[in-house]
């Protein structure tokens, strides 16, 4: 198998739409619990957070997580600082196996569907991430939750995409994206994967993300 790469985004601030700290400390105790449980994080050979928010939010999720790189976003917004330094990193590490996703529901407490869908990625993305890695090792470029494509879905624009933005893939894939400008609109994190080469994929939850992951 080759090396596993993670870079997980944690929205506390800095954006223009603000954020429930409890909130969001809630989901990542949750996500960081999901890694470490389902044997994710042992079997990774880099993992790194990057964090949108104070010095002091930064401070805490390294408290949170002492054994991983935690990186302060101090300019940009959403994910896109994160995801820059996934670009990074994939330059100089082609042929990885890269997981990215995000706390999800950061701005929304409480949410019934926001909580529904983030949970319906992550039950993909990393509590089966040894299903996502046996794709990618059988040739995928890359797997997840729903695969939004113009062809099935005009309204989303002119590329395909992963719909909440998580995601496995190759690094040769994520190589061949157009380079990250950090102040682009927060929408740009999202549609990023879709303006690389055409990719073959694996979607595990082929349906419209949001409503209709609640069971």
């Amino acid at each position: 198998m080759r090396p596993i790469a993670i870079f997980y985004h944690i929205y506390l601030g800095g954006g223009t739409i603000p954020c429930d700290p409890e909130n969001v400390t809630q989901i990542v105790t949750e996500q960081l619990s999901a890694l470490y449980v389902s044997g994710l994080a042992a079997s990774a050979q880099y993992i790194e957070i990057g964090v949108s928010g104070s010095e002091e939010d930064a401070f805490m999720v390294q408290s949170m997580a002492p054994d991983w790189k935690v990186t302060h976003n101090k300019t940009g917004v959403g994910e896109l600082p994160t995801m820059k330094l996934m670009q990074d990193f994939c330059k100089s590490h082609p042929d990885w196996y890269v997981l990215y996703f995000h706390t999800k529901g950061a701005i929304y407490k409480g949410h019934i569907t926001v909580t529904a869908w983030r949970n319906c990625m992550e039950n993909v993305v990393i509590w089966r991430w040894k299903s996502c890695v046996a794709d990618l090792e059988s040739g995928l470029d890359s797997c997840g939750c729903h695969w939004l494509k113009p062809s099935q879905y005009p309204i989303i624009g002119n590329v395909p995409y992963w719909g909440g933005n998580f995601f496995w893939a190759r690094s040769n894939l994520l190589n061949t994206c157009p380079p990250i400008d950090i102040n682009a609109d927060r929408y740009q994190a999202e549609v990023w994967i879709g303006k690389g080469r055409r990719a073959r994929v694996r979607d595990y939850a082929m349906h419209w993300p949001g409503a209709h992951c609640i069971q």
